[in-house]
């Protein structure tokens, strides 16, 4: 899929803010404050810099957007994984287990292609 030159720099600075919203998350998490450098790398974390001047009284939620769609499986992947990094300080393999864990593994279905007579004939009736 290509995309015009108007959207991928579109991609690039929704990119760069996110990065900037992490390093600000991370400050945050581990030093308790955030350096004024930091949250003036985009304009999400300006407007955000009295929540970040405010350290450990902060409070940070994290709504992640996730699509049904098989095709979209790879983008819910990234982004959910993006959700934990940010809600996290340093348990991520923790907090996967607890995410996995209570996810079902469902037998691989095969393709009818695949089938059997006797497997058609045993989905037929």
């Amino acid at each position: 899929m290509y995309h015009s030159k108007e959207r991928q720099q579109e991609g690039a600075e929704i990119n760069a803010s996110l990065h900037a919203l992490k390093e600000c998350i991370r400050y945050i998490t581990t030093q308790h404050t955030v350096p004024s450098h930091v949250f003036r790398a985009s304009s999400l974390t300006k407007i955000l810099a009295e929540s970040f001047a405010r350290g450990k009284e902060a409070r940070l939620a994290v709504i992640c957007t996730a699509s049904p769609c098989a095709s979209d499986t790879e983008h819910t992947i990234a982004t959910l994984r993006t959700g934990v990094s940010l809600c996290t300080s340093g348990h991520e393999r923790e907090n996967r287990q607890l995410l996995l864990g209570g996810i079902e593994k469902r037998a691989r279905v095969q393709h009818p292609k695949t089938w059997s007579p006797e497997a058609v004939r045993a989905w037929f009736e």
